[in-house]
């Protein structure tokens, strides 16, 4: 038995862009470290035509967002020269890309509402035992 899952949450790069039936984007995740931060880039690939176009409206640069996907790498050649190169890839029936907040600039103090008064609030918890 075998798992090719990958599960991150993190910032978009730049906004989505299509190539073919498509959607790519990258996703920057962020360290915290002592020694400072360390950010990895991850380079996705949609291939849900729905999701996409949802992608592409909603989703722009500095978006928090939440990807699932399997892990694919490609081997291209060019020149003579290997290169290989390491998606997440979100199928049509497998993964899910979820937003999770707006960009850095929209980002402000959510407005937490007020608690409820229960019947209950006041009840004091005066047992004995």
């Amino acid at each position: 038995m075998s798992l090719n899952r990958a599960m991150l949450i993190g910032r978009l790069g730049k906004d989505a862009d299509e190539v073919g039936a498509v959607i790519r984007f990258t996703l920057a995740t962020t360290e915290r470290r002592k020694d400072g931060n360390r950010t990895e880039w991850h380079n996705v690939s949609l291939m849900n035509e729905k999701l996409g176009q949802a992608i592409k409206q909603y989703l722009k640069s500095g978006a928090l967002v939440y990807v699932e996907g399997k892990i694919i790498t490609n081997r291209v050649e060019r020149d003579g020269v290997t290169k290989f190169y390491t998606n997440i890839q979100v199928g049509p029936y497998d993964g899910t890309v979820t937003l999770l907040g707006g960009n850095r600039e929209e980002r402000s103090t959510p407005s937490v509402p007020a608690k409820a008064k229960s019947k209950y609030d006041d009840f004091e918890d005066d047992v004995g035992f």
